[in-house]
C-alpha cells in the first residue's frame, strides 16, 4: 500500500502548512527535465493557489518558472498548463494586480 502512494501527493497535502513542503517539492523538480515534463496538473494548480495567497510568492513563481523552462529548454505542455491555471484564477485580486488588470 505504501508503494502505491504518490510522494508528490503527500507533499501537496501539506502545502497549506508552513512546514517546508514546497521547498521539498521544488528540490525534487529542480533541474530534472524529465520530472518537470511529467508534472501533474494538480501540482501546478496548488502552486498557483499558493502564489495567489499571501505567502511565499517568490518561491511559487520560481517553481512555476522552473516547470515551464528547464535549463533553457521550454516545456510547452507546462507553459500551457500554467497559463490555463492563471486564466482560471484571473478574478483573484492578486493576479489582477500582478497583470495590471483593472476591474
Amino acid at each position: 500500500a505504501l508503494a502505491s502512494l504518490n510522494p508528490t501527493h503527500i507533499f501537496l497535502s501539506h502545502l497549506h502548512l508552513d512546514v517546508g513542503a514546497e521547498n521539498c517539492i521544488m528540490a525534487m523538480y529542480a533541474g530534472n527535465f524529465e520530472l518537470c515534463s511529467q508534472v501533474n496538473e494538480k501540482v501546478i494548480n496548488e502552486f498557483i493557489v499558493l502564489w495567489i495567497g499571501d505567502r511565499r510568492k517568490s518561491q511559487c513563481l520560481n517553481f512555476l518558472k522552473a516547470l515551464t523552462m528547464n535549463f533553457s529548454r521550454p516545456i510547452t505542455r507546462n507553459q500551457t498548463l500554467v497559463m490555463n491555471a492563471i486564466v482560471e484564477h484571473l478574478a483573484e485580486p492578486t493576479l489582477q494586480g500582478f497583470f495590471h488588470i483593472s476591474g
